[in-house]
Protein backbone atom coordinates (compact mmCIF):
# COMPACT_ATOMS: atom_id res chain seq x y z
CA UNK A 1 0.00 0.00 0.00
CA UNK A 2 0.99 3.74 -0.49
CA UNK A 3 2.24 4.49 2.88
CA UNK A 4 3.78 7.55 4.26
CA UNK A 5 3.63 11.20 5.48
CA UNK A 6 1.98 13.92 2.87
CA UNK A 7 3.46 14.39 -0.04
CA UNK A 8 3.60 17.83 -1.49
CA UNK A 9 3.82 18.78 -5.37
CA UNK A 10 4.24 21.85 -6.24
CA UNK A 11 2.53 22.90 -9.85
CA UNK A 12 3.01 25.94 -11.78
CA UNK A 13 0.06 28.57 -11.88
CA UNK A 14 -2.51 26.84 -13.93
CA UNK A 15 -5.95 28.20 -14.93
CA UNK A 16 -8.94 26.00 -14.39
CA UNK A 17 -12.66 26.56 -14.81
CA UNK A 18 -15.61 24.25 -14.92
CA UNK A 19 -14.85 20.34 -14.80
CA UNK A 20 -11.48 19.39 -14.21
CA UNK A 21 -10.30 15.73 -14.01
CA UNK A 22 -7.37 14.88 -12.11
CA UNK A 23 -5.10 11.75 -13.01
CA UNK A 24 -2.72 9.73 -10.88
CA UNK A 25 -0.18 7.34 -12.36
CA UNK A 26 2.68 5.59 -11.01
CA UNK A 27 5.74 5.20 -13.19
CA UNK A 28 7.93 2.13 -13.33
CA UNK A 29 10.53 -0.13 -15.41
CA UNK A 30 7.40 -0.73 -17.88
CA UNK A 31 5.91 2.78 -18.58
CA UNK A 32 3.35 4.41 -16.13
CA UNK A 33 0.08 2.71 -14.79
CA UNK A 34 -2.96 4.83 -14.19
CA UNK A 35 -3.70 4.70 -9.88
CA UNK A 36 -7.02 6.79 -9.53
CA UNK A 37 -8.68 9.97 -11.38
CA UNK A 38 -11.93 11.88 -10.69
CA UNK A 39 -13.45 14.82 -11.43
CA UNK A 40 -14.41 18.28 -9.54
CA UNK A 41 -16.20 21.59 -10.75
CA UNK A 42 -14.02 24.54 -9.67
CA UNK A 43 -17.43 26.14 -8.98
CA UNK A 44 -18.01 23.82 -5.70
CA UNK A 45 -14.49 24.51 -4.54
CA UNK A 46 -14.52 26.38 -1.17
CA UNK A 47 -11.81 28.62 0.72
CA UNK A 48 -9.19 27.61 -2.13
CA UNK A 49 -8.80 23.51 -1.52
CA UNK A 50 -10.77 20.55 -2.42
CA UNK A 51 -9.77 17.24 0.06
CA UNK A 52 -10.78 13.74 -2.11
CA UNK A 53 -11.32 10.59 0.23
CA UNK A 54 -10.16 7.10 -0.88
CA UNK A 55 -13.97 6.12 -2.12
CA UNK A 56 -14.81 9.35 -3.77
CA UNK A 57 -12.14 8.30 -6.54
CA UNK A 58 -11.89 6.29 -9.25
CA UNK A 59 -9.41 3.90 -9.07
CA UNK A 60 -8.72 3.70 -5.62
CA UNK A 61 -12.25 2.94 -4.44
CA UNK A 62 -11.96 -0.31 -5.82
CA UNK A 63 -9.20 -1.41 -3.16
CA UNK A 64 -11.74 -2.39 -0.05
CA UNK A 65 -8.66 -4.31 1.20
CA UNK A 66 -6.49 -1.37 1.18
CA UNK A 67 -3.50 -3.12 -0.65
CA UNK A 68 -2.87 -0.25 -2.78
CA UNK A 69 -4.19 2.70 -0.68
CA UNK A 70 -4.28 2.97 3.24
CA UNK A 71 -8.09 2.83 4.09
CA UNK A 72 -8.10 7.00 5.20
CA UNK A 73 -5.77 7.80 2.02
CA UNK A 74 -7.19 11.25 0.49
CA UNK A 75 -6.15 13.96 -1.65
CA UNK A 76 -6.03 17.60 -0.75
CA UNK A 77 -6.09 20.31 -3.81
CA UNK A 78 -5.11 23.98 -2.28
CA UNK A 79 -5.34 26.61 -5.21
CA UNK A 80 -4.09 30.12 -5.11
CA UNK A 81 -6.73 33.10 -5.83
CA UNK A 82 -7.27 34.03 -9.14
CA UNK A 83 -4.66 37.11 -9.67
CA UNK A 84 -6.11 38.06 -13.13
CA UNK A 85 -9.06 36.92 -14.70
CA UNK A 86 -8.27 34.98 -17.88
CA UNK A 87 -11.24 36.48 -19.59
CA UNK A 88 -10.87 39.54 -19.09
CA UNK A 89 -10.47 41.90 -22.21
CA UNK A 90 -7.21 43.51 -23.07
CA UNK A 91 -7.34 46.86 -24.39
CA UNK A 92 -4.08 47.59 -26.46
CA UNK A 93 -2.86 51.35 -25.50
Amino acid sequence: ALRGADVHIPCPLLWMADEVKFTLYQRGRLGKKKLLHFWFHTAFIQDYAARFNKPEMDGSHKDKHHKVFLEDFAIELRFSPPSVDPHAKVRAV
